[in-house]
């Protein structure tokens, strides 16, 4: 016994929610009383109820409410619980008045109801007063990630994108290395049709998922690695859009395979064969696209690599090699 709740009180230092286990082995502790032998039953209480109401067990987390409400009658924590509760019986109304009530009369900054007053006025469709709450709130705790994330969010479902962008931008500031958030801003840059700034994204989510040549790339960086294949695709029609302009005799070359004008595109790169016209092209491309050849083979590498087995032959019954080969308009069938 004592060693689940010292696990539980590990899961609750370290943020970690394991609802399912938590309800499962806590629910017997709860009807026997012997949550009571707990060093903090109060805080295993208020864990379990978190949890019950993750799974759908609201008998649970009302006799958690219960017990905590007598312990703990005017606790802010009890009534985000409270608050919470009426949420996940769908009464969201009146959620928010008791997170009004209490900002208004008690403590307006304490975070965590400041929090769900945010979340509840987005369930309820109130999506600029969410966001004005969101804004102040940032304003004075503007080291909370997951705020930013969040306003992120906000924008993007609202098709804001360049907010989006710059809500994200806050969030890189102050996670610089979390390759999530960098994917993110890529994702977003691609949306808006910014294929420059989301090159560099992609690329940096990649860097900062760490791995190389021999080491099988992760779901984060498989999304990176693809929409650098996204935007090499993307600038090379833009390339080939401004060589057709200046170029009177490419003009001529409408329907040729994609290979073929990107052979066109890489000798006119060549320091030999460019002309004032393809000068004039080059300047007005993104530098991503000066050599267009590479990063799509690198990206092309990578992605492969993502579903091969660490030797480099392809997994058993993998469908989504088979179809990403398809997709990649690859040469090479599965090994």
């Amino acid at each position: 016994m004592t060693e689940v709740f010292q696990r539980f009180a590990t899961y609750r230092s370290h943020g970690t929610r394991s609802s399912v286990e938590i309800v499962r082995e806590g629910e017997p502790l709860l009807l026997n009383e012997k949550y009571r032998s707990a060093d903090d039953p109060w805080a295993f209480l208020e864990q379990l109820a978190f949890a019950a109401m993750d799974v759908g067990r609201l008998d649970i987390a009302d006799d958690c409410l219960v017990l905590l409400d007598q312990q703990f009658p005017d606790s802010p924590r009890v009534t985000v619980l409270k608050g919470q509760r009426l949420e996940a019986d769908g009464m969201l109304q009146d959620a928010l008045k008791m997170y009004v009530y209490y900002l208004t009369k008690e403590d307006e900054n304490y975070v965590p109801i400041r929090k769900r007053l945010i979340t509840t006025l987005r369930s309820l469709g109130k999506i600029t007063e969410a966001t004005e709450e969101l804004v102040k709130y940032l304003d004075i705790y503007y080291a909370d990630l997951e705020g930013w994330l969040e306003l992120a969010d906000i924008y993007a479902t609202c098709n804001l994108y360049d907010n989006s962008l710059s809500a994200l931008a806050h969030a890189q500031l102050i996670a610089p290395q979390t390759p999530q958030i960098a994917l993110c801003s890529a994702e977003t840059a691609y949306t808006t049709g910014d294929i420059d700034l989301a090159l560099k994204s992609f690329l940096r989510a990649a860097e900062l998922c760490g791995s190389g040549p021999g080491i099988q790339p992760g779901g984060t960086e498989t999304r990176a690695w693809l929409g650098v294949k996204l935007d090499t695709w993307r600038e090379e029609e833009e390339a080939w859009i401004l060589l057709t302009e200046d170029h009177s005799h490419v003009c001529q070359m409408e329907g040729l395979p994609a290979s073929v004008r990107r052979d066109i595109l890489a000798s006119v790169y060549n320091d030999h064969d460019r002309t004032p016209a393809v000068y004039i092209c080059l300047s007005k491309l993104p530098s991503s696209a000066k050599n267009p050849k590479l990063l799509e083979e690198l990206s092309t590498e990578r992605i492969l690599a993502a579903y091969s087995k660490t030797d480099g032959s392809a997994k058993p019954n993998d469908a989504g090699r088979a179809a990403m080969l398809r997709w990649l308009g690859a040469s090479q069938t599965p090994k």
